[in-house]
């Protein structure tokens, strides 16, 4: 969350307030997020080029194109799996299982990740 208070990030800060969880997380609602809108990725991403695109629609042309729905058959919102990467846009997680995973369903992304939580508490 530390990145989110970098200047380059403050349009989006104003825009979506991701510098705390409850911006996109409530207890007791039910759901996994309070997200609506699959366009959350734009307020950061909307200039992104890269050097040598994985996918065979590049994201140059994605984010032309406004489809921002696309984001997350690849990228989830942390960060933090361990996943293969779509190389074919036909080969992306399916929305549908996303939506699912966001109302509190099983993990589109996989169990493993780049850091499990602590399981025992920290003794200072």
């Amino acid at each position: 969350m530390f990145r989110f208070n970098e200047p380059r990030f403050q349009e989006a800060r104003a825009a979506i307030h991701p510098e705390t969880c409850i911006s996109c997380h409530l207890e007791h609602r039910g759901e996994r997020t309070t997200i609506e809108s699959l366009d959350y990725c734009q307020h950061c991403h909307e200039d992104t080029v890269l050097k040598r695109d994985p996918v065979d629609i590049s994201h140059e042309e994605l984010i032309a194109s406004e489809r921002w729905n696309t984001c997350l058959g690849c990228h989830d919102f942390h960060g933090n799996h361990l996943m293969e990467v779509a190389e074919e846009l036909d080969d992306l997680i399916p929305l549908e299982q996303i939506q699912i995973y966001m109302r509190g369903g099983e993990s589109p992304y996989g169990n493993d990740k780049y850091h499990e939580p602590l399981t025992e508490p920290v003794s200072r």
